[in-house]
């Protein structure tokens, strides 16, 4: 009876330890299973994590090395070295390579030797890269391309990634697509050796998946790569890939599932940017995991057999004291991978502000003290933009625009130290930003440097956001200050150019009306003249013709003040004394100015001489005085003085340049209203009047004369204060003359002659009216009203010793018939007439005395003077 006693206690324990070790091993199973799972979870994550962190970091290197300089201007030395800085930089990091397109989609650089110029206009990712705004990025796996066609000289293998970027230049204030730029990236090499650095189980396996479901990577089955868990061909490789669709429409989690008869524990997570999504899939079989606790239990087995009698209790205590310590060490094993991967992350961080140094761009951080709820009203963002966001990082090259020799100098400053508030472009430029759901490209702000330089600075920032509050900005600064002053400068000159453009087209308008005017006026002065010398003062028709050639004279002043202001009026010029020439006028402009006006003349002693045309002289006092005297309806002072100056760097109104040298200075200076700021640039146009009756030509006119002088103009105005007017003369360098004298009507003065003049008129009256005249004066005269008619007449004359002419003549010209004629009689001399010669006789010639040119209208005692006096020349 013992023995069945004995018997049944040792089978009912033997029954309870068999029940015994069954829960144990469960147990056991389980903790390791839950324990083995929250590490695959772990390591999946911080593979996930490390994953996402490395294609935002070469995201983040191509937008930045798509902006720079060398890359848009495509400045191949420059982004030569640039490139090629850039992948030395991250040639470690599983970059394979890196293109730059240029527009067409023609490879400009690739760190790879290629033996023909590769075309990719017609991928599709070129193509989409085309259409793109700045900054959008593309990432393609190399298995949706031919890539052995596309790149048939680099070694390639189907998962790695094609990262792809347009880059845009500036064209005329625009943004154009002048390219794009790319890198390929290394996935098999990345995760190997994100494996080999971590560790994970010998039995582990790890999928990568594109975002259709296409398998990138696969650790144990390279099979599998290129094949796609949707499609059946993949399918029928296992006995089920169901599971995996889970993962494909969800973040993470985890899952079990079997290839044939093998289960599987798997857990999944997203590795997602921006621009990408990939699924990350790490799965062990789960006898590699039981095996695990199989170990476990057998020690235990044999341990718990030897006590089982006396301990048994204690062997179920220190059991459980055990699972518990295998609870710890994970925690603790958690706990320090946790730190290994901040430190990593930190290292990271590192590593992308020392890249963020290589470009002259200014890259910066800046944080906000206060998180800013993002439904706050706009105006309200901007307040707490303002004042509590702060620099947290930055690049030298920021610091550097601001004055300041590194950047340490900079971070930590306070926004609005930087950014004035109080700009008006700066509240509108924070404003954009908000408003641009806190992603804005290429706008202008205007800040100050150290020395208190206004810079204007191009910017595209990137908000982040968390919780719906903005936490922080990323963002890249350029100056373009230098680009904006350029562009001013060009507008001043577009603007000169066209006042410039418009007088000279208003000046030829009027010096064709003058041209046929002047032949009207020849005819009718010439034969009033010449009717008049041989009247009598007693005649009853003497005072009639006197009448008629007084109006003529005047109605000729009216011809010289439209040529003048055309700067067509060619004079003859004289060596003068600009004090003698004001002098002969001071009784006309004390007429002129009124007995209302205080009128003083101060001229300078010993004042040098000057080249001028004596008319057109006395034109522009005569004109400056009147603007002076109508700038003082109640009275005032006005002050005409001279003096010698040698002007350095003088700036002066129309000129490109400052002057510099000697000259004779002109001032007309009053007292009266002065000249408004708004209209200052506006006086000298022609025809521009503030007055009811003016005609807008005054200070044109002495615009035109001066700038024929070879002269300056300039003035200052202070309105109610007065206008003071400066015409600056050349100072006249070359031998002294005498000045022309003015000649008195009368044939008795006039000396005649017995040489054969030719003379050449298409106006009939002016041709009649010279060759009558200069016949009765003893001249041999020959005339014609063209030159084809002067060739048949001069036919058999052996000798023509003067060629009077018009200018502008019909069929051939007068000059051009001038230089045929020198042909046939070598020393033939040549006296040009014209009312309006249209840029066919050079100002300078005449000024110069190389030409010999005599201005309609003219009397026939000034053509007979001008005739004598070049007969008479050597």
């Amino acid at each position: 009876m013992k023995r069945i006693k004995y018997f049944l206690i040792f089978f009912v324990a033997l029954i309870a330890f068999v029940f015994f070790l069954i829960y144990l091993q469960k147990r056991i199973k389980e903790e390791n299973l839950s324990n083995f799972s929250l590490y695959q979870e772990a390591f999946a994550r911080y593979i996930s994590f490390e994953f996402s962190q490395f294609l935002r970091l070469r995201e983040t290197g191509l937008t930045i090395i798509s902006s720079l300089d060398s890359v848009k201007t495509k400045d191949i030395a420059r982004l030569t070295k640039d490139l090629q800085d850039y992948l030395n930089y991250v040639r470690e990091q599983h970059v394979k390579g890196i293109f730059l397109y240029d527009e067409k989609g023609l490879i400009l650089y690739s760190n790879f030797k290629r033996t023909k110029v590769e075309d990719h206009s017609e991928t599709d990712f070129f193509k989409e890269c085309k259409r793109a705004e700045r900054g959008k990025i593309f990432v393609i796996p190399l298995l949706n391309l031919d890539h052995k066609k596309l790149f048939p000289s680099i070694d390639l293998r189907p998962s790695d990634l094609l990262l792809i970027t347009p880059v845009y230049s500036d064209s005329k204030g625009k943004e154009v697509f002048s390219g794009a730029l790319s890198i390929i990236l290394d996935l098999k090499s990345y995760i190997d050796n994100k494996l080999r650095t971590y560790g994970i189980r010998e039995f582990s396996e790890i999928l990568v998946l594109w975002k259709d479901g296409t398998i990138l990577y696969s650790r144990f089955h390279p099979e599998m790569e290129r094949r796609n868990i949707w499609e059946k061909d993949c399918l029928n490789c296992h006995s089920s890939m169901t599971p995996f669709f889970k993962a494909m429409k969800e973040p993470h989690g985890d899952f079990e599932f079997f290839f044939g008869r093998d289960r599987k524990i798997a857990n999944f997570q997203t590795v997602e940017t921006e621009n990408i999504s990939l699924k990350l899939i790490v799965y062990s079989p789960y006898k590699n995991i039981t095996s695990l606790a199989r170990k476990s239990l057998t020690g235990t087995l044999i341990f718990t057999l030897a006590l089982i009698s006396a301990f048994s209790f204690l062997f179920l205590m220190l059991m459980r004291a055990n699972i518990q310590k295998i609870k710890a060490d994970e925690k603790v094993k958690s706990l320090r991978t946790r730190l290994e991967l901040e430190e990593k992350l930190r290292k990271t961080e590192e590593k992308f502000y020392t890249f963020g140094n290589i470009t002259s761009d200014g890259i910066w951080l800046y944080k906000s003290k206060v998180p800013i709820p993002i439904e706050l009203p706009v105006d309200e963002q901007i307040e707490m933009i303002f004042e509590h966001g702060y620099l947290e990082w930055c690049n030298d090259s920021m610091a550097k625009m601001y004055g300041l020799e590194s950047k340490e100098q900079l971070i930590g400053a306070p926004l609005k130290d930087t950014l004035n508030p109080e700009d008006p472009r700066n509240v509108e430029f924070i404003r954009a930003f908000i408003e641009s759901g806190y992603n804005l490209k290429n706008y202008e702000s205007y800040e100050k440097d150290i020395h208190g330089k206004t810079h204007v600075f191009l910017n595209s920032l990137q908000g982040v956001t968390k919780d719906r509050h903005l936490i922080e900005a990323w963002g890249s600064q350029k100056d373009i200050t230098e680009l904006k002053e350029m562009e001013e400068e060009k507008k001043k000159l577009e603007n000169q150019l066209f006042q410039v453009q418009k007088m000279e087209a208003v000046g030829r308008l009027t010096g064709g009306i003058a041209h046929d005017f002047n032949n009207i006026l020849t005819a009718i002065i010439g034969n009033a003249e010449l009717t008049l010398s041989g009247m009598a003062p007693t005649d009853p028709n003497y005072r009639r013709i006197k009448s008629i050639l007084d109006s003529a004279k005047r109605a000729s002043n009216l011809t010289k003040k439209l040529l003048t202001f055309s700067r067509k009026q060619l004079g003859e010029p004289v060596i003068a004394n600009l004090n003698e020439v004001i002098k002969s006028m001071e009784d006309i402009l004390r007429r002129t100015i009124g007995e209302d006006i205080n009128f003083t003349i101060s001229l300078e002693k010993n004042l040098k001489p000057v080249k001028i045309e004596t008319t057109q002289m006395e034109q522009v006092i005569l004109n400056l005085v009147v603007n002076a005297r109508e700038a003082m309806p109640e009275g005032g002072n006005l002050t005409i003085s001279t003096k010698n100056v040698f002007l350095s760097n003088k700036k002066c109104i129309f000129c490109s340049d400052p002057i510099n040298g000697e000259y004779v200075e002109l001032s007309v200076s009053d007292t009266g209203v002065g000249i408004p700021p708004e209209i200052r640039d506006k006086i000298f146009e022609p025809f521009y009047s503030t007055k009811k009756d003016g005609t807008g030509l005054g200070l044109s006119i002495v615009y035109g004369v001066v700038s024929e002088m070879k002269g300056h103009l300039n003035f200052e105005s202070e309105p109610g204060k007065g206008t003071t007017f400066h015409v600056y003369l050349p100072v006249y360098k070359g031998e002294k003359k005498e000045e022309f004298k003015r000649l008195k009507i009368g044939v008795e003065e006039i000396k005649g002659g017995d040489e054969t003049i030719l003379i050449v008129e298409d106006e009939r009256e002016i041709l009649d009216m010279m060759k009558d005249f200069l016949t009765d004066l003893g001249y041999n005269v020959l005339s014609a009203s063209n030159a084809e008619e002067a060739i048949e007449k001069i036919k058999g004359i052996p000798r023509i010793d003067l060629l009077v002419t018009d200018v502008i003549l019909p069929g051939k010209k007068g000059p051009d018939f001038a230089k045929e004629l020198r042909i046939i009689y070598p020393y033939i001399k040549v006296l040009f007439v014209s009312g309006y010669p249209k840029d066919r006789i050079s100002t300078k010639a005449v000024w110069d005395g190389e030409i010999n040119f005599l201005s309609k209208p003219f009397t026939p005692f000034d053509l007979a003077e001008k005739i004598r006096k070049i007969l008479d020349k050597d």
